[in-house]
């Protein structure tokens, strides 16, 4: 999907019923709400959550705590305040993550 594709599909959620819907079927927890309470108060804009949200579910094949942490960290350091620039981070995640996956196949970890 491009990215206007994506944002037209996540426009229809809030971050919480992302979660509901791409969350394979788990039931959401308190947990998972205070995690997206937590990325509120780093000052997160939902469109920014929502993009975080998406990429890790579809990335990490489950809500992954540690990537959407560190991912929403990034967004904070970085000061990412629009769409395109959350999509410019979840490429380079991305990037990053398939770096990883060919190196501990190359080493047999």
């Amino acid at each position: 999907m491009t990215d206007k594709e994506v944002m037209n599909y996540l426009s229809s959620f809030t971050p919480e019923t992302l979660l509901i819907e791409k969350n394979k079927g788990f039931a959401i927890r308190d947990i998972d709400l205070k995690l997206i309470e937590e990325l509120r108060i780093k000052g997160l804009t939902e469109e920014i959550i929502k993009i975080i949200l998406y990429y890790v579910l579809k990335r990490a094949y489950g809500l992954r705590f540690d990537v959407v942490r560190n991912m929403a960290e990034k967004c904070v350091l970085r000061n990412i305040k629009t769409r395109q620039e959350a999509f410019y981070l979840t490429v380079e995640e991305d990037f990053l993550w398939r770096n990883r996956k060919v190196k501990l196949s190359r080493c047999g970890c």
